[in-house]
């Protein structure tokens, strides 16, 4: 009876929503059906105003493995642009929660019609489950490493566009986040590894694995992330980063440490809580907004590019779109 009571409140809730998408993944050994939320910024003044996705360029496929989100969007009150999702739990009143330490997540994207200045981002934070008082199933509750003092943990599984990309560790304590992250960004280190065309040894012009796994120590502590991409049936390891006076291949405390970052303890902390999973699509309000990602040492890219602020990039790419399948959470 209370599992019925809640499934009706859940749809009662979602009423009105449209098109609503769910997606198939796999979470340490199960194959879940999440339903999409969309976060309550794109829901009008209340916070709690109905979505219909189609208009707003977020759709599953026939079979539920794959989900895909337009740069341009429409909704009730105004033209957007990208969107910001969250997966919900079967009782429809929480989000999903994963635990990564002695994890692999890995998932297939296709960023083939991703500009620069855009970034399609999938990570996890550490936000309350049941979301705000108005509920997870508005989108609400939401928190990241930018926050300032109201910051949380931010694990960047992927950020990136067809140009550029980079993983990192947004580790918080004390009321401060660390806003840059430990990252890792390949273009520092080879111009040539990721791109579109085939020339790349990363390919963005078509369909590719990124993998990511977090390793622990003998105590049980997160003690190094690992990134590697699966293309053509054939595993391409990241290449090694050069900081100081030492090379390195995955993100350790060491690393952290050369290039200035927090340690991987803050994270180690938070992942034990367990994060929600964010798939966002966004782009700047401002020209060279999305530098840090793709421009100078980060990426090909010009540099504050005045074409590079959102409104002229939906004008120039009415049809970018991201399209993530196969997300798989798997232990070690």
């Amino acid at each position: 009876m209370m599992k019925a009571t809640i499934i009706l409140l859940f749809l009662i809730l979602h009423a009105a929503d449209k098109n609503v998408p769910k997606l198939k993944w796999i979470n340490d050994g199960v194959e879940v059906t999440s339903t999409i939320t969309q976060d309550t910024v794109s829901r009008g003044t209340t916070g709690t105003g109905d979505i219909d996705y189609n208009s707003t360029g977020v759709y599953a496929s026939e079979d539920g493995k794959s989900l895909t989100q337009r740069m341009d969007t429409v909704t009730t009150w105004e033209n957007e642009w990208g969107s910001r999702l969250y997966l919900l739990n079967a009782d429809g009143a929480n989000y999903e929660i994963v635990y990564l330490k002695n994890k692999e997540v890995s998932f297939d994207v296709n960023m083939s019609t991703l500009p620069c200045s855009i970034n399609a981002a999938l990570y996890t934070v550490e936000m309350p489950k049941a979301g705000s008082d108005k509920g997870a199933q508005y989108g609400t509750g939401y928190c990241d490493a930018q926050g300032g003092s109201d910051g949380c943990n931010e694990m960047d599984l992927w950020e990136a566009n067809s140009a550029a990309t980079q993983l990192a560790v947004h580790s918080c304590s004390g009321g401060s986040c660390d806003t840059g992250g430990c990252n890792v960004n390949p273009y520092r280190t080879d111009t040539g590894y990721y791109g579109s065309g085939e020339k790349f040894t990363v390919d963005t012009s078509k369909v590719f694995t990124v993998v990511t796994q977090f390793l622990t120590d003998a105590s049980g502590a997160l003690s190094e992330v690992r990134r590697s991409y699966i293309q053509n049936g054939k595993t391409i390891p990241t290449p090694p980063v050069e900081a100081g006076g030492k090379t390195y291949d995955s993100i350790t405390d060491p690393y952290c440490a050369a290039t200035n970052a927090r340690s991987l303890a803050g994270m180690d902390a938070s992942l034990d809580k367990g994060h929600v999973v964010v798939i966002s699509l966004w782009a700047s309000d401002d020209a060279g907004g999305m530098d840090w990602l793709d421009s100078g040492n980060n990426g090909p890219c010009q540099a504050n590019d005045p074409q590079g602020a959102r409104k002229q990039l939906v004008k120039a790419y009415p049809n970018a779109l991201v399209v993530y399948s196969n997300l798989v959470v798997k232990s070690l």
